[in-house]
């Protein structure tokens, strides 16, 4: 018996399908129906995917619908359109699919009216190199977004928590609500405070936060697995790479200057100041001379600067010589 399109859909979205019927859950998406088909899907009573533990927490349930969303964001940008970028909604109506069939938020949204079920939008806000912006969220809090970083969120904090996803480097003052933890999520690290500042860097792998005031619980997420990694105060931060933690500490008018562009490095390599000024200015650094970029220096950058002023006085701390050649800077 083959088959209906919404069976068809339904395995798509658990990960239980073959490549055949990927090949027709492509030319479903690509049908005019589709968007219709979901959001039949999305308010089913039925749950087309099986919770497994009755005894899920809200905390494993968001990070599974983190997981879960890169998955399905992922295989329809690469193998459904390569070319196209899929809709945020679309995206979106499939995990609020997961989520009811989990049972972990299906009681709350199905006791509500169906069209309060679809009237959360989710948000994504992106910053190119050599940018950054200002974001002021749904509940006040404030976000000051690098460059080439991303973060998504959604129109309004319905839920029991005020949860958003971070790419990239941000600094984060939260509106404190006793009531509403307020939690980001970044690759496998989920940070959840009530009302502080912090930022949180995550680029190649590796994540840290650095509190500036208050107070903010770090976790690792695995599967469904939480593991505490550290509770952290004003002026200490932690690094997370590869399994490992390291818990050091930071100065506070470091990570407040960064929000107003001032940029402070104490003992930092060469490497990790340029990888920053090549984001902050749109520009590709790189080491003819490799063993350039272990220099350790301490250094305060004003970014009103141009990056031909900063290189020159780099260049002259670190002992190095360089050439820039429009968007390419070489370190010899």
């Amino acid at each position: 018996m083959e088959l209906s399109d919404k069976d068809i859909l339904r395995k798509y979205i658990s990960g239980n399908y073959t490549s055949q019927e990927l090949e027709r859950v492509q030319a479903i998406m690509q049908s005019p129906g589709y968007p219709a088909l979901m959001e039949e899907l999305l308010h089913e009573e039925s749950n087309p995917i099986q919770a497994g533990d009755a005894g899920v927490t809200s905390i494993h349930m968001q990070h599974w619908l983190e997981k879960i969303d890169r998955r399905i964001a992922d295989v329809q940008q690469e193998q459904l359109y390569p070319k196209r970028r899929i809709p945020f909604y679309l995206r979106y109506a499939a995990v609020w699919l997961l989520a009811i069939g989990m049972g972990v938020w299906g009681v709350r949204h199905f006791s509500q009216p169906r069209q309060e079920a679809v009237s959360q939008v989710w948000k994504e806000q992106y910053t190119p190199k050599g940018k950054r912006i200002r974001i002021t969220l749904p509940d006040s809090s404030i976000v000051t977004l690098a460059a080439d970083s991303r973060l998504r969120f959604p129109d309004s904090f319905k839920d029991s928590t005020r949860t958003i996803f971070l790419e990239g480097e941000a600094f984060f003052e939260v509106a404190c609500n006793p009531d509403k933890p307020f939690i980001v999520h970044t690759a496998d690290i989920q940070t959840r405070v009530l009302g502080t500042s912090f930022r949180i860097t995550t680029f190649a792998g590796s994540t840290t936060v650095a509190v500036a005031t208050g107070k903010v619980s770090v976790d690792q997420m695995e599967a469904e697995q939480q593991q505490s990694l550290a509770i952290l105060t004003a002026g200490q931060q932690l690094s997370y790479a590869n399994g490992k933690s390291e818990l050091t500490s930071v100065l506070v008018d470091e990570l407040t200057s960064w929000k107003n562009g001032q940029l402070v490095y104490t003992g930092k390599p060469l490497k990790r100041i340029t990888d920053d000024l090549g984001r902050w200015y749109n520009k590709t650094i790189t080491y003819q001379n490799s063993g350039k970029a272990s220099i350790p220096m301490d250094i305060s950058i004003n970014t009103g600067l141009s990056i031909e002023k900063i290189m020159k006085v780099l260049a002259a701390s670190g002992g190095f010589t360089y050439k820039m050649d429009r968007d390419t800077i070489i370190i010899y």
